[in-house]
């Protein structure tokens, strides 16, 4: 992503995730292949080049089949650390 971004002349140095759950609609327990009723996350995934955000992804899974792992440096040794 960075090296696309890059290529273009844009240069990410941070990214914002938001992840929630709710009950599937109806058109994506069918794309899923998932019961009505069924629970998706929704990830909001934005990444940023400055204070611009400069891509976007909105990600729905089924809640039940996914885990969503986060992991990355602490304090000082974050790089591109936005206060």
């Amino acid at each position: 992503m960075p090296r696309r971004m890059a290529s273009i002349g844009l240069m990410v140095d941070a990214w914002d995730e938001r992840v929630s759950a709710r009950v599937a609609t109806h058109k994506e327990a069918k794309r899923l292949d998932i019961g009505a009723g069924s629970v998706v996350m929704v990830v909001e995934r934005a990444h940023l080049a400055g204070d611009r955000v400069v891509e976007v992804a909105d990600i729905v899974v089924p809640a039940e089949s996914t885990m969503l792992a986060y992991n990355g440096p602490v304090g000082d040794a974050a790089p591109g650390r936005r206060g």
